[in-house]
Parts: structure tokens; C-alpha cells; sequence
């Protein structure tokens, strides 16, 4: 495989297999989120999960579903990780640049286990209540926002390999090891 691709929903584990494939397999490692990051850096505007949301959805608007990925494809180095695809044409645009050398994993956690997670790595501008959580589930999870928003839950859908993290870190880089090298036969 020369492309990883990980998607799944907030705190579900994402990052944690990004870097143990990093450290396992020497994967060369990014994230949509990280390049959004720096163009709203170019932008001079506040890096909030706001302001990702609307430029990540601005930008698939005004370039299609599949232009963060168009951006991206442009700086990779094989082979590569890609975490945070957010919308099922990113899948699409990685599948038709990469072919079969694409293969898109979803990390899968239960909400009330992310929630927990989210409060230990007490991010600023993270949810502070279960309530805060929901509404940012339902922004995530594409409800209101058209063919170009976040859409995590096509994105699942699309998946060619789902991990369950519900537990350690441990348990997760268990998991993951046994698929990669399963794989890789």
C-alpha cells in the first residue's frame, strides 16, 4: 500500500494509530486537519475546530469534494498515512489517484468512551459538556451540511477496514499490528 488513509469521529483513536503506524511501518505522516491548520495560519484566523469545519467545507464547496486531497497528493512521500479524510469525495479522489495502493481505515469508538477521552487531552476549544459533545457529533456526522460539510458517517461507510478502540492504547496498537501484518503477507 503506498497510501493509509483514517477517518473516523472525534477522539475515536485516529491519531494514536496515525503515529504507532508511523513508528511500526515508517509511514511519513499527515493530516487534512494539520494542512487546514496552516492555511488558516496563512489566513491570519484563529485555529479553532470553527474555523477548520468552514474552511475544510468553503474549500470543497468553491473546489470540489475532492480539492483537499488534490492539495495534499501534491506534498506526499511514500509510503504515506493520511488522517482526518472527513468526506466520502476525498475518499473517492485518494481511491481514483491511488487505486488499489489506497486503503482507507476507520478507527470506531463509543461516544460516551470519546467523551472521556476528549476531557483528558483538555483542549481549549473542546466540548466541556455532553451536550457541547452531541452538537458536535451532529455537525460531524454531516446532518445539515450538504455534499461538501463533514460527512464521517459516509466516510465509515466507505472504510475497507474497521479497528474497534474502545480500550488502551495498548489494545489498540495490538490490533493494529495484527492487521498490518496481515496485510503485508
Amino acid at each position: 500500500m503506498r497510501v493509509v488513509g483514517i477517518t473516523g469521529k472525534v477522539c475515536a483513536g485516529k491519531g494514536a494509530l496515525k503515529q504507532f503506524l508511523k513508528e511500526y511501518n515508517g509511514y511519513t505522516d499527515y493530516s487534512i486537519s494539520d494542512m487546514l491548520r496552516g492555511e488558516l495560519r496563512k489566513r491570519e484566523k484563529e485555529l479553532t475546530r470553527d474555523n477548520l469545519i468552514a474552511l475544510g467545507n468553503q474549500l470543497r464547496e468553491e473546489g470540489g469534494a475532492g480539492i483537499l486531497v488534490d492539495m495534499l497528493a501534491k506534498t506526499l512521500s511514500f509510503p504515506a498515512i493520511v488522517e482526518s479524510i472527513r468526506n466520502p469525495g476525498e475518499v473517492l479522489a485518494f481511491r481514483e489517484l491511488f487505486g488499489k495502493d489506497f486503503v482507507l481505515i476507520t478507527v470506531v469508538a463509543d461516544p460516551h468512551v470519546r467523551f472521556s477521552r476528549m476531557h483528558a487531552r483538555g483542549r481549549e476549544n473542546d466540548p466541556q459538556t455532553w451536550e457541547e459533545f452531541c452538537e458536535l457529533e451532529h455537525i460531524e456526522h454531516g446532518k445539515d451540511q450538504g455534499t461538501h460539510g463533514q460527512l464521517l458517517d459516509a466516510c465509515e461507510a466507505l472504510a475497507d477496514i474497521t479497528i474497534e478502540n474502545n480500550g488502551s492504547f495498548d489494545e489498540l496498537k495490538a490490533r493494529a499490528k495484527a492487521l498490518f501484518d496481515s496485510l503485508h503477507q
